[in-house]
């Protein structure tokens, strides 16, 4: 059975030219998402056009470090 890992947050900075593309898209949308769900389906879109995403995910740092 897979463990449930809980939710992380993180805090991010962007560029304003960056900033004003991520606004521009969230407009774009039917509704308007939050600037975190704007953010986070940005980087979803962006992790399944990459061509490493079929990499195995690395462990958590502390296996790595033991």
């Amino acid at each position: 059975m897979s463990e449930k890992r809980p939710d992380r947050a993180t805090q991010s900075r962007f560029p304003w030219a960056e900033f004003e593309q991520i606004e521009n898209w969230r407009r774009a949308q039917p509704q308007i998402p939050s600037i975190s769900a704007a953010v986070r389906t940005l980087v979803n879109l962006g992790l399944r056009a990459s061509p490493g995403r079929d990499a195995a995910p690395r462990p958590p740092a502390k296996e790595r470090a033991a």
